[in-house]
């Protein structure tokens, strides 16, 4: 039991580490392909974490799909605020 504490811890070192350098790489390279890709990265990264057959693929998989968040959190505010500063 004392070994799921890692499951969180994972995917939380990830999504703080993870945040500076998508929002970084968004702005440079356009915010809907990454939101695209991070779309698709939690959708392989959630299955993966469904099929875990152990304590280390349980912690593994939330990693990844943590990574794969960052997009979804700075992606659609800002291609909200881009369709409507756009718009006449």
């Amino acid at each position: 039991m004392h070994q799921f504490v890692w499951v969180i811890s994972a995917y939380m070192i990830a999504e703080m580490a993870g945040m500076p350098i998508f929002g970084k790489l968004s702005d440079m390279y356009g915010r809907k392909r990454f939101f695209i890709f991070g779309i698709l990265m939690f959708i392989i990264g959630s299955a993966l974490c469904g099929t875990a057959d152990s304590i280390t693929e349980l912690s593994a998989a939330p990693l990844r799909t943590s990574i794969a968040f960052q997009p979804l959190v700075f992606a659609p505010g800002k291609l909200f605020q881009n369709v409507h500063s756009s718009s006449p």
